[in-house]
């Protein structure tokens, strides 16, 4: 086996989009995500569209534009990302061909922001495969077709107006996606007890779009 390693680093749960992890200033929030790293292979850093061949700017715009819909799509801007050669990489690493299916093409981080809202960067990953097709959905609400979507609000608003605020003073809170609901979240994991090596967790799901509770849930971690 190569001694590549390919390490990602995941923040999930049951419904929440992994590869994410968020910045917290005061009044504002943003979403940071992983790329994959490579040890011992350099792949082709992309850093605007002007580093995308045509048709994959073309095939990532056209996905954005329906799911989220032109005005909106207008907000989304490419920040960074990369390309792995295929034929360089078996070249310097023929025995990792079997790890090519878990790889992808394009890794690519495009992000928005929405100041009045405190949401500083909400960023995504989008995946090519090496057919140049959207490996996953892309993390983004289905904006196109349900246009409340695109309107948020701040995290401070939304623990203000609800009746869990007391009990969630202080507690950490992540911006992200929630496949289940399909909306962008704020996500607040709050300890509830210890039991010997475990630790318990209540999570509380606010729309980052209307403030409401989507849901409440428990999770357990060891030490």
């Amino acid at each position: 086996m190569s001694n590549i390693l390919v390490i990602i680093a995941l923040l999930c749960s049951a419904n929440i989009a992994p590869g994410s992890q968020t910045t917290r200033i005061q009044g504002a929030i943003e979403r940071n995500v992983a790329l994959p790293y490579l040890r011992d292979f350099e792949p082709k850093s992309i850093k605007s569209n002007d580093d995308l061949p045509e048709k994959v700017l073309a095939l990532v715009s056209d996905a954005l534009r329906e799911k989220v819909g032109d005005e909106f799509a207008s907000r989304v801007r490419l920040e960074r990302g990369f390309r792995i050669d295929r034929e360089e990489l078996l070249r310097q690493h023929p025995d990792f061909v079997t790890a090519l299916p878990g790889l992808s093409h394009y890794y690519l981080v495009y992000s928005f922001a929405d100041l009045s809202a405190g949401i500083l960067a909400y960023r995504f990953l989008v995946e090519l495969d090496w057919n140049g097709t959207l490996k996953r959905p892309i993390e983004l609400p289905e904006i196109a077709r349900n246009p409340t979507l695109g309107r948020f609000v701040s995290v401070e608003n939304t623990i203000a107006s609800s009746d869990y605020a007391a009990g969630l003073k202080g507690v950490g809170v992540e911006l992200a996606f929630d496949q289940a609901s399909g909306e962008i979240v704020y996500r607040y994991r709050k300890l509830a007890r210890e039991s010997g090596t475990r630790l318990h967790f209540r999570v509380y799901l606010f729309s980052a779009h209307d403030g409401r509770l989507i849901r409440m849930s428990r999770e357990t971690e060891y030490r």
